[in-house]
């Protein structure tokens, strides 16, 4: 299942540039990579946009910027909005996923009793 299996990772931002670089670093040393990032800039007034803009390189990337500050709940709709697979995943830009945290949820969608 693990090979067929995609996973879109939301993650929403407003004014986090001093922990999103954390994040997405996270994200790029999972062990399982068949995911993509949406990132929803929810009308950041800080220097997030240039803290990232070397991750827009990768294709598994996809960007939303509001012009303003629309609230989590649109932010998080935006994303699901955004995203191409049936597997969401939530990934706040202050956090961050520890090395296997994609694989085992794969693992968790893979047993049979699910």
């Amino acid at each position: 299942m693990e090979d067929s299996v995609h996973i879109s990772v939301i993650m929403p931002t407003f004014n986090q540039c001093a922990f999103i670089r954390r994040a997405i670093g996270s994200l790029l040393r999972q062990s399982f990579r068949n995911w993509e990032l949406v990132i929803i800039n929810d009308g950041c007034t800080d220097e997030t946009e240039e803290y990232i803009s070397d991750y827009m390189e990768d294709g598994r990337i996809i960007y939303v910027r509001n012009d303003e500050n629309k609230g989590l709940g649109h932010a998080l709709n935006q994303g699901l909005d955004a995203s191409h697979y049936a597997y969401v995943s939530y990934l706040p830009s202050d956090d961050f996923y520890f090395p296997h945290h994609l694989e085992s949820l794969v693992e968790k969608l893979s047993k049979d009793d699910v």
